[in-house]
């Protein structure tokens, strides 16, 4: 899996207080079920073990596939200048994606990559993208640095 790949070559690692770069938790749902198989919640924080709960929303890691930025799953919509509905997705979820220290965007269009770089350019960060085929230009085109 994408998540897998990215921990083995350093691009997301796992809590190192909670199994290591490769064997910890990283994201949120990996803090879910590292609580959950240690019975820690925010009502029972730690255990016998001495292990501490942690709050799965911290996580510093997201793996996000292209499905999830997708407008045409999306029930946000903003008007265009012909007042059309054009569906994107929310701000606040990109507030949320963008959050993250350590983010994998995962079988992504070469339109999704346009949109990943636009995004992380609107939130200010000066933006890389490499690419292999025809299909990655616009990307390419819109990075910083390509």
């Amino acid at each position: 899996t994408a998540k897998a790949i990215a921990k083995q070559v350093g691009i997301i690692w796992g809590d190192n207080e909670r199994g290591g770069a490769i064997e910890g938790p990283a994201t949120q749902d990996d803090y879910e079920e590292f609580n959950k198989e240690r019975g820690l919640s925010e009502d029972h924080p730690t255990n016998d073990d001495g292990d501490r709960y942690l709050d799965p929303r911290l996580a510093p890691a997201i793996v996000v596939p292209g499905w999830e930025i997708d407008s045409q799953y999306s029930d946000y919509w903003e008007l265009d200048d012909d007042g059309q509905k054009v569906y994107k997705v929310s701000p606040e979820k990109w507030d949320d994606i963008l959050g993250h220290t350590q983010i994998v965007f995962a079988r992504t269009s070469p339109q999704q990559k346009l949109i990943i770089v636009e995004n992380c350019q609107l939130r200010g960060e000066i933006v890389a993208v490499t690419g292999d085929g025809v299909n990655d230009a616009p990307a390419l085109k819109k990075a910083d640095i390509g």
